[in-house]
């Protein structure tokens, strides 16, 4: 693809675009990235810290490390609230058309990147969970979002002295029905992290974590998880229902147990729905605009790291369910790719950011 386009655009500012972007910049490419949002950083970038004693490896730090190196990098050009409008031309020799607040601008650019990543599940989708009906049940999302406002009080007030807190994984995945039948990659991890850090506030908090199977790949991560063995309870099966034994809790959980077969039930007092992910509803009109396909699922076709056009790649959760490592070396790959097909930057062009993430 030979190139007289000095500019890579990269959409979408999560993990997986700012790597990119940080990359190219360092490699000496004019960057710009198209955010649709008023803020950069992407869905990693709002998750606050796990760490309790000691560090969780959640990515969450990194993340704003990340972040703040881009938003102080001399190469890389932000337009926020912006929105790709048009892509001609052919690759190497593109021109992107740009909405933003003030107008619409042309970019020339050798190649597109596309960073846009998903859309959480809506848990209300599934009623017989009970979320947005029960005061007790909440996401992993809200949640988090507890935590960062460090209101853990709001979750568990000072009556509730021993409270019983549920997780249940895979909410909105592994559903063949509705074209959700893969692995989230991200709930399992999130949820024992989440799970020991409301240990760490709530000693004397009773906590399990419903599962289908346990996701605990990479060796950091399953020493993080047998350190959980004795703190946290582990049991395989997942409830279908919540129902409450009075509006505001207690509530039982039936789950069926893998052994014997029999349905086994549970009384707690909070229940935590891993909520996995979902495409980005915009992904249909983002997709025409590009002049590319999306698969059966609604996210974008790819082949590692290409779109079903040349000149468009792609990296991170827009092409499908991700973890943050992942969504980073996803972010790496596109970067070697397009530097094959554009060639190197003429001058001053340094080797690809590292950008390690446990």
């Amino acid at each position: 693809m030979p190139s007289n386009a000095n500019e890579i655009i990269v959409l979408g500012s999560g993990v997986a675009g700012l790597t990119s972007a940080v990359s190219f910049a360092d490699m000496g490419y004019s960057t710009t990235i198209v955010e649709s949002k008023g803020v950069f950083g992407g869905r990693a970038g709002e998750w606050t810290c796990m760490a309790t004693g000691q560090c969780a490896k959640c990515g969450a730090c990194q993340s704003q490390e990340l972040r703040q190196k881009a938003l102080s990098h001399r190469g890389i050009t932000f337009e926020s609230g912006a929105e790709l409008t048009g892509l001609e031309g052919a690759p190497g020799k593109f021109t992107a058309s740009v909405k933003t607040g003030d107008g619409e601008k042309k970019i020339p650019a050798a190649a597109v990147v596309v960073c846009t990543g998903f859309k959480p599940y809506e848990a209300k989708q599934d009623p017989m969970l009970g979320y947005g009906r029960f005061p007790g049940v909440y996401t992993i999302i809200d949640v988090d979002d507890v935590l960062k406002a460090d209101e853990i009080e709001k979750f568990a007030p000072a009556e509730l002295e021993k409270p019983r807190i549920a997780f249940i994984q895979c909410v909105g995945s592994r559903n063949q029905v509705e074209k959700r039948d893969y692995c989230s990659q991200f709930c399992c991890k999130n949820s024992v992290r989440q799970s020991r850090r409301l240990k760490y506030l709530l000693p004397k908090a009773d906590i399990t974590i419903f599962y289908i199977d346990l996701q605990v790949m990479g060796k950091e991560f399953r020493t993080f998880y047998n350190e959980s063995q004795g703190e946290i309870k582990y049991v395989q099966g997942v409830p279908a229902e919540v129902v409450p034994v009075e509006k505001d809790g207690p509530y039982k959980l039936f789950a069926i147990d893998p052994v014997t077969g029999e349905t086994v039930e549970h009384e707690v007092d909070r229940v935590v729905l891993a909520i996995g992910v979902d495409h980005n509803q915009e992904n249909a009109a983002l997709a025409e605009t590009l002049g590319v396909e999306l698969n059966e699922r609604g996210f974008f076709k790819s082949e590692g790291n290409r779109s079903t056009r040349e000149g468009v790649y792609l990296a991170g959760a827009c092409a499908g369910p991700t973890s943050i490592p992942s969504a980073i070396a996803h972010g790496m790959a596109a970067v070697c790719e397009v530097r094959k097909a554009v060639g190197p930057k003429s001058t001053g062009e340094k080797s690809i950011t590292n950008h390690r993430f446990a």
